[in-house]
């Protein structure tokens, strides 16, 4: 059964952003900020119980923390029936101007595709489950 704080959580857009804590604490204001992406893995276990594999996504953020945060965080949360959808920290607000990107041009390109090898393994995984492609 899906607890009130995933309910909550899951009527809220791009539930996760961040997966290292501090970063989560310095940048995510509001209910999104107020829990660590270990809760969230609790969270979206609860999610998926209720919605199904591959049922809920979750947009991870890449540029603000290390590559490896961003990657293995999407890596997890696919592993427990999550659409990953990553994205690319793109500031469309004037305070999100202020959050450094923190990745070189190389490394921009090697995490763009460790996110689509993700992507496509869960594609496959929904297709497998009979849920197609959407």
């Amino acid at each position: 059964m899906m607890t009130t704080r995933a309910r909550a959580s899951a009527s809220k857009d791009g539930l996760q952003d961040i997966v290292d804590a501090g970063m989560q604490k310095k940048y995510i204001r509001g209910l999104k900020g107020e829990y660590t992406f270990e809760e969230y893995m609790a969270i979206f276990t609860d999610v998926v119980d209720v919605f199904g594999r591959f049922g809920a996504g979750s947009c991870l953020l890449a540029g603000i923390e290390a590559a490896e945060n961003t990657i293995n965080g999407s890596e997890e949360l696919a592993k427990i029936g999550v659409a990953p959808a990553p994205a690319v920290l793109t500031p469309f607000v004037v305070k999100q101007m202020g959050i450094p990107f923190s990745f070189d041009l190389e490394e921009l390109i090697d995490t763009h595709v460790r996110f689509n090898n993700i992507v496509a393994a869960s594609l496959l995984r929904r297709i497998q489950l009979g849920l197609g492609r959407g």
